[in-house]
């Protein structure tokens, strides 16, 4: 993860909404090695993780570390289905790799990634399948409201193992 500098503004940055004598932050993506052309960002909020990493995988699952956060009931399938195509363009790359590059550290490594967001989506499948999305007839408003909170703690402890 790269370093994340905060000072204040000499000038205007317009682009990220920055004014003279803001407080920003600034972090530099370096994409090849140490000659590699460097990626120089600003923005006037602390950066998220997706946005301190080059690997389109990572990317993809702090967003989805992020949406978890603030993601109901309503848009879990949804959520399961985001989970599944990250899992499924991880094995189309290793289906992809020769049969002894498969067994090599990358393909370990994708093995592990495939393994540990199929787990993911099995655990938050679970919090899904037993949460009923209906109130009971017999239950009250109060009752109703706890086991949605209920509910909603569980799937925000589902977090992946990557």
């Amino acid at each position: 993860m790269p370093r994340v500098y905060s000072q204040k503004a000499n000038k205007d940055y317009p682009d990220q909404g920055i004014k003279k004598g803001d407080t920003y932050y600034r972090w530099c993506l370096r994409p090849g090695g140490p000659r590699g052309l460097s990626q120089h960002f600003k923005s006037s909020t602390y950066p998220k993780p997706w946005q301190l990493t080059n690997s389109p995988f990572l990317q993809q699952l702090y967003q989805l570390q992020e949406r978890l956060g603030s993601l109901e009931f309503d848009d879990v399938e949804d959520f399961i289905g985001d989970i599944e195509s990250l899992q499924g363009e991880c094995q189309d790359s290793l289906d992809n790799m020769p049969e002894q590059l498969q067994e090599a550290p990358t393909g370990e490594l994708l093995t592990e990634r495939i393994e540990a967001l199929d787990e993911w989506r099995n655990e938050i499948d679970s919090v899904n399948d037993n949460h009923d999305a209906e109130k009971e007839v017999d239950e009250t408003d109060d009752e109703w409201a706890n086991r949605c909170d209920t509910a909603s703690a569980e799937l925000q402890d589902c977090q992946c193992s990557l």
